[in-house]
C-alpha cells in the first residue's frame, strides 16, 4: 500500500502540474476576455464577429459574455491555484508520510479535480493505519 501510494501521489503530482499550467493559462485568457469593453463586444455583435445564442439586445448579450467570461476566469484561476497547493500537498506528504497530510491530499485532490492524488491520500492513510496496527500487536 505504501508504494502504491508513493506510485500515485508522484503521478497526481505531475498531473496537477500540468493541470494547473493549462488553468491557468485559460483563466488568464478568460480574465482578459473580461476585460473587453462592452461597447467593443456590442460591436462585435453587430458586426457579426461573435454570435451568441442569448436572446435580449445586444447589449444584454455583451453583458452576458462578460459575466461568463469572469465567471470562467475566476474558476480556472481558482482550481489552477488549488492544483498547486495539491501538488506541493503530495511531494510534502510523500516525504513526512504523515496522516494530516494525507487528510490534506484528498481534500485537496478533490479541489483540484485531480483524482489520481485523492487515491494516493486514501492508499497512504491505510497504509499509515496498518503501519500503527502492526506496531500495537508488535
Amino acid at each position: 500500500m505504501r508504494n502504491a501510494s508513493k506510485i500515485l501521489l508522484i503521478v497526481g503530482a505531475i498531473v496537477s502540474i500540468v493541470v494547473a499550467v493549462i488553468f491557468l493559462i485559460v483563466g488568464a485568457i478568460m480574465a482578459v476576455a473580461a476585460a473587453v469593453p462592452t461597447s467593443e463586444i456590442v460591436a462585435q455583435i453587430q458586426n457579426g464577429t461573435i454570435t451568441t445564442t442569448a436572446s435580449g439586445t445586444t447589449e444584454q448579450q455583451a453583458e452576458a459574455i462578460k459575466v461568463m467570461s469572469t465567471g470562467l476566469a475566476a474558476f480556472f484561476l481558482i482550481v489552477g491555484v488549488f492544483n498547486i497547493v495539491n501538488t506541493v500537498l503530495a511531494f510534502v506528504a510523500n516525504a513526512k508520510k504523515a496522516k494530516g497530510l494525507y487528510i490534506a491530499n484528498i481534500v485537496f485532490g478533490v479541489l483540484s479535480l485531480t483524482e489520481v492524488t485523492l487515491v494516493g491520500g486514501i492508499f497512504g492513510l491505510i497504509a499509515n493505519g496498518q503501519e500503527e496496527k502492526n506496531k500495537m500487536f508488535a
